[in-house]
């Protein structure tokens, strides 16, 4: 089961939680993007 947001606001770990979920969102678009960026090169 996931954690609620109040869960991580009660426990301070809201600022670490969205960080890490920017983290992870930032990185799958660079992978992504990768691939893409080489099929629009050809």
């Amino acid at each position: 089961m996931m954690p609620s947001t109040g869960c991580a606001i009660k426990s301070g770990e809201l600022p670490k939680t969205i960080q890490g979920y920017l983290k992870c969102v930032n990185y799958v678009g660079c992978e992504t993007g990768r691939p893409l960026g080489g099929l629009n090169a050809r």
